[in-house]
């Protein structure tokens, strides 16, 4: 039985990918958001909601789905040549988007934790909650400098290096 053998990719088309991917990593916050909007209407309305609960149907989904895009770019970039290290130094706004929405996705199910045993939020500043928004907060940051960096995939790490003069 053969082995599986993954296409051989470019290190030009990788690049297009990952910023495909981190591009579509926007959008499903954004989504994340319009689902997170239409769930604080419901609690305003007074909806008592449960895990399985229609908007956070959207939450979940648009979280899970960036989860799964940054993580298939950090598969990507780790497919290219050279050492571990080299390249995640490589591409560090990639590792701390994936990073980023692990944060975020892990927060549902701390969410629905937190219900079972606590009840009822009575202010939307609980820790699952804060744990949400740190993870978003991560993610915008993340996807702020793979788009403003001039070559995001090319060397990343001089972000976290003084220019020489």
């Amino acid at each position: 039985m053969q082995a599986l053998r993954l296409p051989v990719v470019t290190e030009a088309r990788r690049k297009q990918h990952i910023q495909v991917l981190v591009g579509l990593n926007i959008v499903a916050y954004f989504s994340a958001m319009l689902s997170i909007a239409w769930d604080t209407s419901e609690h305003v309305k007074g909806a008592v909601d449960s895990f399985w609960y229609p908007p956070h149907f959207g939450i979940y989904f648009s979280l899970l789905a960036a989860a799964f895009v940054s993580a298939y770019g950090l598969f990507l970039t780790l497919r290219s040549p050279g050492s571990l290290g080299e390249k995640l130094r490589r591409s560090p706004a990639l590792v701390a988007l994936t990073v980023a929405n692990i944060i975020g996705f892990t927060g549902a199910p701390f969410d629905a934790w937190w219900h079972e045993t606590f009840g009822l939020d009575l202010t939307s500043w609980s820790p699952p909650h804060i744990h949400l928004i740190v993870g978003s907060v991560m993610v915008l940051i993340a996807c702020s400098i793979y788009f403003l960096d001039s070559r995001p995939t090319e060397d990343e790490a001089r972000l976290l290096t003084r220019p020489s003069a």
